[in-house]
C-alpha cells in the first residue's frame, strides 16, 4: 500500500477517537454538572413541583388506605349490633 494512503486511514482513526474521547468527556461533565445537581430553569422547576406533588399524593394515599380501615371497623362494629364498650340504655 501507499504510505499516504496508510497516514491518511492513520489521521481518520486517531481523529475518530479523539472525538469519540472527547464526547465521553463532554456528557461526564454534563452529567456532573447538571443532572447530579439539578438542571436550572423552568424544566427544572416544574420537575421540583412535580416530585413535591407525587410526595403530597403519595401522602394523601396513605390517609386514605387508614381511613378505609377504620370505616371497614366501624362496618364489622355496627354488623355484630353495638360498639364495645357502649353504656346500654334502659
Amino acid at each position: 500500500m501507499d504510505p499516504q494512503i496508510l497516514m491518511g486511514l492513520g489521521g481518520m482513526v486517531t481523529g475518530t477517537i479523539i472525538v469519540v474521547a472527547v464526547g465521553k468527556v463532554i456528557t461526564h461533565w454534563v452529567d456532573v454538572h447538571y443532572r447530579s445537581k439539578g438542571a436550572v430553569g423552568p424544566a427544572s422547576d416544574r420537575l421540583e413541583r412535580l416530585e413535591d406533588r407525587v410526595v403530597e399524593l403519595q401522602a394523601l394515599a396513605e390517609r386514605v388506605l387508614e381511613v378505609e380501615e377504620r370505616v371497614e371497623f366501624a362496618e364489622r362494629l355496627l354488623a355484630r349490633g353495638r360498639a364495645p364498650g357502649a353504656v346500654e340504655s334502659e
